[in-house]
């Protein structure tokens, strides 16, 4: 008696990256780590295992490439949640603000490049700068000193504060523990790539940020 053939599992096979996307990655990585002068495009061929007239083929320039990097490393930024909504009518604005930084923390915590490269190109301006501002920043950041004005007139954030730098604290702090993760994990053997660490940061950070600002009883 033949006995039955088991069936096959088949397994889902990951789609490669292709040759664009490869130089992407590699040139969104070396941007942030060495900044544009010190990155050459030789390198980052040689990052995304391609040649050389590889990258001149699908971006004209080392600035044209750069701004592709950056275009694309703020998309991952938006698809990773970290988007700027106004609460819905009627919705309570404490528990909209905390569902937004709960969000920001995991796109921070996915995306360490972002904070790095606006971190080199921040200090000095530049048409780099003005790139960076036009297209991305400028929008992103002046949406979020909105939301923070806005929580100040809800009630739920301490008026006086300057919503302009009282943003740059939030940011700060959402993100340093994870652009220095390997100093963290050096000194007190903590992984802050593990799920439940993250989410325990998470908790933490909208804690200590919007009960450190509430209003004064």
């Amino acid at each position: 008696m033949k006995r039955p053939r088991a069936k096959k599992t088949r397994t889902a096979k990951k789609t490669p990256l292709d040759g664009r996307a490869r130089i992407l990655r590699a040139a969104i990585r070396r941007f942030a780590e060495d900044g544009f002068d010190s990155t050459s495009t030789v390198a980052i061929a040689r990052d995304a295992g391609v040649s050389q007239p590889d990258v001149h083929h699908h971006f004209s320039s080392k600035r044209k490439l750069w701004e592709a990097a950056v275009d694309e490393i703020f998309a991952r930024f938006l698809r990773a949640g970290a988007k700027l909504t106004p609460p819905p009518s009627g919705a309570n604005a404490e528990d909209h603000a905390r569902t937004l930084f709960t969000n920001f923390v995991v796109a921070a915590s996915e995306l360490t490049d972002l904070p790095k490269l606006i971190a080199r190109e921040g200090g000095t301006r530049s048409s780099r700068l003005d790139y960076l501002v036009d297209h991305h920043v400028g929008p992103l950041l002046r949406g979020s000193a909105d939301l923070l004005r806005n929580a100040q007139r809800a009630g739920v954030i301490r008026r006086g504060y300057p919503p302009e730098l009282l943003l740059f604290l939030f940011l700060g702090a959402a993100d340093h523990v994870f652009t220095v993760r390997a100093l963290v994990k050096a000194v007190f053997d903590v992984d802050v790539d593990d799920a439940t660490t993250r989410e325990e940061f998470a908790r933490m950070y909208v804690d200590v940020m919007l009960r450190g600002v509430s209003p004064v009883p």
